[in-house]
């Protein structure tokens, strides 16, 4: 999610650079956050969706995503939260991310699942959002004037 460039002071520190969940401390060499990764949990079963971890970013690779859904998925296991799958959009770190947790999904023999992280015998199956994937496609065929 793109966020505006700022930073504030909250009277004890300053706020706006990029956090990966660490107490890092603000120097010159700490850039201004232009993104937030938000974790999000969405019930299947009733209604409700709850944040469950944020970073404010300056871009991660797809490696460096991967190691945080993995233990974003590792702590809800924790908490005996099941994760039956991850949904993201179209941006190509989200597929790289996708390859470096073990899923599949190029064709023609495409494995849309990895191994949980926590228990190797349940699958977190891969989705990719729609809306978003509808809105990349839209925007594609604007560029190319179709």
């Amino acid at each position: 999610m793109s966020i505006k460039h700022h930073i504030q002071i909250d009277g004890v520190k300053m706020r706006g650079y990029v956090d990966i969940g660490t107490d890092m401390e603000e120097d010159d060499d700490v850039q201004i956050a232009s993104n937030a990764l938000i974790f999000m949990v969405v019930c299947l079963h009733s209604n409700w969706k709850i944040p469950v971890a944020y970073f404010l970013i300056n871009g991660l690779s797809g490696d460096e995503r991967a190691n945080l859904v993995e233990e974003c998925l590792k702590r809800l296991h924790e908490s005996n939260i099941e994760v039956p799958s991850v949904t993201f959009d179209g941006l190509s770190c989200h597929f790289t991310m996708a390859s470096c947790l073990g899923a599949k999904l190029d064709l023609p023999d495409p494995q849309p699942w990895f191994k949980h992280p926590s228990d190797p015998q349940k699958r977190v199956f891969v989705i990719l959002d729609i809306c978003h994937m509808l809105k990349l496609m839209r925007n594609n065929w604007a560029s190319l004037k179709v």
